[in-house]
């Protein structure tokens, strides 16, 4: 489980050269998908399908995916590898954009996130949508 983490860490840092809210890079799910494939394999018992990113196809017949989508996945399925499979001893050394990630990544934004997904998913004007979840989350986060 530390090799596919290590090599889903490396695809994180390979995302800070994209500045592109989409991406036709079909390298980009293909690896990603195979590691999560991998990783099913692996387990046995657990499925990380609903982290696999599905290309969205353009008017022009192209695939391409959402940059924040594919973001927000990999970073989803780095918090779940890190407390469930790897000890505090394996964990790698946090760099400062680790840190940051890591404290974002609580109950609450996790659920933030699948909604913002989800959001993409389901609406044509994700902006939108994106702008009212995330006013409402923080809202109701800081009511608690």
């Amino acid at each position: 489980m530390k090799e596919i983490y290590e090599e889903l860490s490396g695809y994180q840092d390979q995302l800070k050269s994209v500045h592109t809210p989409n991406s036709y890079d079909s390298a980009l799910w293909e690896l990603l998908n195979g590691s999560i494939s991998e990783l099913n394999v692996l387990s046995g018992t657990h499925t990380f399908d609903k982290y696999k990113i599905t290309p969205q196809v353009r008017f022009d017949g192209n695939f391409y995916i959402s940059v924040v989508e594919y973001k927000i996945r990999l970073s989803g399925i780095l918090s779940l590898l890190k407390s469930r499979y790897l000890n505090q001893e394996d964990k790698p050394e946090k760099k400062s954009y680790q840190t940051r990630t890591a404290t974002l990544d609580t109950p609450s934004t996790l659920y933030i996130k699948e909604e913002i997904i989800e959001g993409f998913r389901n609406k044509k004007n994700s902006t939108k949508t994106i702008s009212c979840l995330t006013l409402t989350h923080v809202y109701l986060l800081s009511e608690r």
